[in-house]
């Protein structure tokens, strides 16, 4: 399935890397794959993979037993880069469940401080608003004019009517 060379990935990623108090890089832990590749390729175990090929050039297909070709080690590698942000969907938002427990638990973390919540905290509560509602999508920014938001939140107070305050959005982020 691909375990084994998962769990090596992980430990090789928690080797320390060139800069003092950082770790490897994922790039460069990830060519622990390439490596149990070949290393299948050259073992015995590897002539029993299928080929299967058309009579053009181009098409030929290897159905193989090679655990790191394999589908669990393929969604575990997906889930290390989701993870680690290099995944960018603008399309996958937040589940409202996922969010209104995420927001209690910043309201209750609010409350029990006495409404003095620390910075690292607050910015994370906020980051998770912009990105999530302002955003409309999860997991992308976008520029907000602040100040204009500020207004139309303060006149959504004056008349007392909470069932819409506009969003100026500005434009979002590029990944790259």
């Amino acid at each position: 399935m691909g375990m084994h060379a998962a769990v090596l990935l992980i430990m090789r990623g928690m080797e320390p890397g060139r800069s003092e108090g950082k770790t490897v890089q994922f790039g460069t832990a990830r060519k622990i794959r390439s490596a149990l590749t070949n290393i299948y390729d050259s073992s015995p175990e590897s002539g029993q993979d299928l080929v299967l090929s058309s009579s053009s050039a181009k098409g030929k297909y290897v159905a193989t037993r090679n655990p790191s070709e394999g589908r669990w080690y393929q969604y575990f590698t997906m889930g290390c880069c989701a993870r680690m942000g290099d995944i960018i969907s603008q399309d996958r938002a937040y589940t409202i469940e996922v969010l209104l427990k995420l927001l209690a638990m910043y309201e209750t973390s609010w409350l029990n401080r006495g409404l003095n919540i620390e910075l690292h905290e607050l910015s994370a509560c906020m980051l998770l608003l912009l990105t999530c509602l302002g955003g409309m999508r999860g997991y992308e920014g976008v520029w907000t004019d602040l100040a204009a938001l500020r207004y139309d939140v303060e006149y959504c107070e004056d008349l007392d009517d909470f069932s819409a305050i506009a969003w100026p959005i500005v434009g979002r982020f590029k990944a790259h």
